[in-house]
């Protein structure tokens, strides 16, 4: 059996797999700051998911910077506690370290998407997380590009001496004016209960200046986004947002579509993660 684990800011999610394809069992659960619940929580959570089977390959998604060298978790700014740790420490059960991976869960959402969701008939897919903060990757060739040692395009800087954005520390950077943490403090009312158009378009005009950077750096052939606030893409910003982008005078701006497979993007990237990674 193999497992995957996306361990989100909010919620930590487990799931197993007989083939690296489809889901056979999943848990979720609040996620906890303090270390050792955390670690209990999830050692828990896989030998459920586990049903007493062997453990083959498990592949670990953290919103933040691993060490993939050293199979370390480098920089998880959401849940701070797993800096530094070894991979495999959170599991709970015995395996070999060399079995264990692990990756920034936007990219493993971003794999997922480019393989078997919204982007799985593009050659390169920019994949964007809209949520707490704002993440993404490059997908091309159906892998995470091994070189890329940074897919953080939620602190590209958009404004100089701008909002300051408390998660990473920054002033102007994407992430204080387009993640769901900045539009309620921006707007003072939550994107989920937004209707109001002037606000949307005004997002979708911040929102189009960090679109114009990811086109420019990574030259997509479609631009997929996830995360919280991109359930509401087709209803409130994509009509405003392709206005604005349709006035970009320099660069082609691909298809932008919504994820296809939601909550599951991250979990089935890390099953497609071990399907190219395992030996």
């Amino acid at each position: 059996m193999y497992i995957s684990i996306d361990i989100g800011g909010t919620n930590t999610r487990i799931a197993s797999s007989k083939d690296l394809h489809d889901i056979h069992s999943d848990v979720k659960f609040s996620t906890s700051q303090d270390l050792n619940e955390e670690k209990k929580l999830i050692s828990s959570g896989v030998a459920e998911v586990l049903e007493g089977q062997l453990l083959q390959g498990a592949c670990i998604g953290v919103p933040g910077l691993v060490d993939k060298k050293n199979r370390r978790f480098k920089q998880i700014v959401n849940v701070p506690a797993l800096s530094g740790l070894a991979f495999y420490e959170m599991l709970g059960v015995e395996i070999d370290p060399s079995l264990v991976f692990a990756e920034n869960d936007a990219s493993l959402a971003g794999l997922g998407e480019a393989v078997l969701g919204a982007g799985r008939d593009y050659e390169v897919v920019a994949y964007l997380t809209l949520s707490t903060g704002v993440g993404g990757v490059r997908i091309a060739g159906k892998q995470i590009d091994p070189y890329q040692r940074h897919s953080e395009p939620g602190h590209m800087i958009i404004q100089e001496g701008g909002l300051h954005f408390d998660l990473c520390g920054q002033n102007g950077c994407v992430s204080a004016y387009v993640s769901g943490t900045a539009f309620s403090d921006i707007y003072g009312v939550s994107p989920a209960e937004c209707e109001d158009s002037s606000i949307w378009q005004d997002y979708a005009k911040k929102l189009s200046l960090a679109i114009i950077n990811v086109v420019a750096m990574w030259g997509p052939d479609v631009i997929v986004f996830g995360g919280s606030m991109s359930k509401k893409f087709n209803s409130n910003f994509e009509k405003p947002l392709l206005e604005v982008l349709s006035e970009e005078p320099l660069f082609k701006i691909p298809p932008i579509v919504r994820c296809e497979l939601g909550d599951n993007s991250g979990i089935v990237g890390g099953f497609v993660y071990l399907s190219q990674y395992l030996d």
